[in-house]
């Protein structure tokens, strides 16, 4: 239930459902996963319960703060500030077991959408999140719903998301 331990488990989890799990994780990438396809993804989490004593439930909320690119092969800060994936998963647990898959729910969002809808906005909770129209799914589709999402970012389906 650890905010640390629970961001590495819902990263883990979205590269599982994309068959990523074997490729290395770079800690300070500018982004968390990147598809075959070249999709950028960012993940996030967020979770009601804590491991924390606590007297309420916490707001499910989401860092969407833009920032400074890193460069693992540079070694190096870009110095642009920016959303650097094109995807974000917002990955949401339900309850106090993060290892049933059941009880975690995916929100899917392109970063163009967050650049235009929220600018420079730091976070955004999860009712502001909902009023932006994001996919929704379970871990079962997550895959699919991933690759569909990417698909009309990247164009490949003759949408227009503008």
């Amino acid at each position: 239930m650890d905010n640390t331990a629970r961001g590495l488990l819902a990263e883990f989890l979205v590269a599982t459902a994309l068959g990523l799990h074997n490729t290395p994780r770079v800690e300070w990438e500018s982004f968390d996963l990147r598809t075959p396809s070249g999709l950028t993804i960012e993940v996030k989490s967020a979770a009601a319960v804590q491991s924390w004593k606590q007297t309420a439930p916490t707001p499910i909320q989401f860092a969407i703060a833009p920032r400074m690119g890193w460069d693992p092969e540079t070694g190096r800060y870009s110095g642009q500030v920016r959303r650097w994936a094109d995807l974000y998963v917002f990955c949401v647990l339900e309850g106090t077991d993060p290892l049933d898959l059941g009880r975690w729910e995916f929100y899917l969002l392109s970063s163009a959408v967050l650049d235009q809808e929220c600018g420079q906005r730091k976070s955004i909770r999860l009712g502001p999140l909902n009023q932006l129209s994001p996919a929704r799914c379970n871990y079962q589709d997550l895959r699919h719903t991933i690759e569909e999402v990417g698909s009309r970012i990247a164009g490949d389906d003759g949408t227009d998301d503008s």
